[in-house]
């Protein structure tokens, strides 16, 4: 089963709600550092809101294979982007194409 959220009930102390759409439904997000944490977590949500996610990661690819199953849209690129130097060293070039091919992007940076 597969639940999709795409907007977010708040209900505040005086009892007044309030339904907030966000819109991510068919929107492309790119989601940096998703190997754990709030990265992931971060992807996780947005794959639940409709987004189509890219996620990136520099060295462990494992949290993200298990959402490949349940989301077959679903897109990781690796790159090493802890520092400029290593941005030149790496494969970010792949990275770079995606992300120029890309109509509308959201873009969400966790980790360091």
């Amino acid at each position: 089963m597969r639940v999709e959220i795409t907007q977010l009930s708040l209900t505040f102390p005086d009892n007044q709600s309030q339904t907030i759409d966000l819109g991510l439904k068919n929107i492309h997000v790119l989601v940096t550092g998703t190997s754990g944490g709030i990265g992931l977590e971060t992807v996780k949500l947005d794959l639940s809101l409709g987004a189509n996610v890219t996620a990136h990661y520099n060295s462990n690819s494992t949290p993200l294979q298990a959402l490949q199953v349940s989301f077959p849209a679903f897109q990781c690129a690796q790159a090493d982007l802890s520092s400029d130097s290593a941005v030149k060293e790496s494969d970010a070039r792949e990275l770079s194409r995606r992300i120029t091919a890309l109509a509308t992007l959201t873009l969400c940076t966790c980790g360091r």
